[in-house]
């Protein structure tokens, strides 16, 4: 593919290469889920993934943080699963692949903080809203 070669889309050779559609397609589906399902959650998360490929400003994985997201906070059996199968597929990729252990870990603990945060939303603020509305 010649034009993956111009100098314009060369920081993003891998994300645009076969192997590199591969390993996003996962995560990229379950935001698109995510965003349907959960749609302020979803844009945020859109909008760190965003960030991390095309800035660069964000130092964790994006696809752990995603999938510990919606191993923890997604209710319904189906969306868990596509979640479980995106945990393993990033554990394969980042330590067997990429090996590196902190993107991963850090990743989980910001899935974990966004979690912690959608759920102190809907005990705390939510309902507050729905009584005031």
């Amino acid at each position: 593919m010649a034009w993956i070669d111009s100098p314009m889309l060369q920081p993003y050779s891998f994300l645009l290469s076969p192997a590199g559609l591969t390993y996003n397609l996962p995560a990229v589906l379950f935001l698109g889920v995510l965003l349907w399902r959960q749609p302020i959650w979803g844009l945020l998360l859109a909008g760190l993934a965003f960030a991390r490929v095309f800035l660069g400003w964000v130092p964790w994985s994006m696809h752990m943080m995603i999938a510990v997201f919606g191993v923890l906070a997604c209710r319904q059996r189906w969306m868990r699963l596509l979640a479980v199968l995106l945990l393993l597929f990033t554990t394969y990729f980042y330590l067997l692949r990429f090996e590196d252990v902190y993107g991963w870990l850090l990743g989980a603990g910001m899935g974990g903080l966004a979690t912690a945060l959608t759920l102190f939303w809907d005990h705390y603020i939510s309902p507050q809203e729905r009584s005031n509305g």
